[in-house]
């Protein structure tokens, strides 16, 4: 992953050490961190300023998951909330903030996951948040129902 300056055509950054294809980035409202994602299913946490990865989120994928791609990422208005979306038809919710220790609270007393909503056969292709906070998302109909 390469963070470009546009007005110069120079990459400032590079991001590496991925263990797959990298499917969705998006940056913290504040500026400070990138989060990326895709085949190895996990969310990996970047500080920009320093280059370095900052923290990984991992979870367990259910026993019925068979597709371990997270095709995208979105974070709140606030940053305090990181949406993921998958292949296996999941969206979850993390806890941003959390994460990037940018709380009192203690990753020792709270779990990074807050939350997931299962689609019936749906493909999550992209998450979104709105600037009233509201989260949108769009994929694609399983073909194992005869529909695409």
């Amino acid at each position: 992953v390469r963070l470009w300056d546009c007005r110069d055509a120079k990459a400032v950054r590079i991001f590496d050490n991925f263990k797959g294809p990298v499917n969705s980035l998006a940056f913290s409202p504040n500026g400070e961190f990138i989060a990326s994602a895709g085949s190895d299913g996990c969310i990996h946490i970047w500080s920009i300023s320093k280059g370095t990865k900052f923290d990984t989120i991992k979870w367990e994928e259910p026993s019925d998951s068979i597709d371990r791609n997270v095709w995208s990422l979105d974070y709140s208005i606030d940053g305090t909330i990181l949406a993921s979306g998958s292949g296996d038809g999941r969206l979850r919710l993390w806890d941003a903030a959390l994460v990037q220790k940018q709380t009192t609270r203690k990753g020792e007393h709270f779990e990074p996951h807050l939350s997931t909503y299962q689609t019936r056969n749906t493909k999550i292709l992209k998450c979104r948040f709105t600037q009233r906070n509201v989260l949108m998302v769009s994929g694609e109909i399983s073909a194992k129902d005869g529909k695409k």
